[in-house]
């Protein structure tokens, strides 16, 4: 998947439950780990597993239409996404 639409698709899962502050940074020329970073907030720990879980859902569904896409959630409501 392209990073600008998974940018975007990011961003769109995180407006879809109400995330606020949200910032993406390009990070592609300070390290090779990822070239994107997105940070969000929400209002309680409810909020920030269900902005998790939006993100990992709509990448979820778009990677069924390209394999090459993998999402990872972790229980605190953090998640990474990355490219094969």
């Amino acid at each position: 998947m392209d990073i600008k639409k998974l940018q975007t698709l990011v961003v769109d899962a995180l407006e879809d439950v109400k995330g606020q502050d949200i910032v993406v940074f390009d990070t592609t020329g300070l390290t090779s780990l990822f070239d994107r970073i997105a940070i969000a907030s929400g209002t309680s720990n409810r909020q920030t597993r269900a902005l998790a879980a939006s993100v990992r859902d709509k990448i979820k569904a778009a990677a069924a239409t390209s394999s090459a896409s993998k999402a990872k959630t972790r229980a605190n409501g953090c998640w990474s996404t990355w490219a094969t």
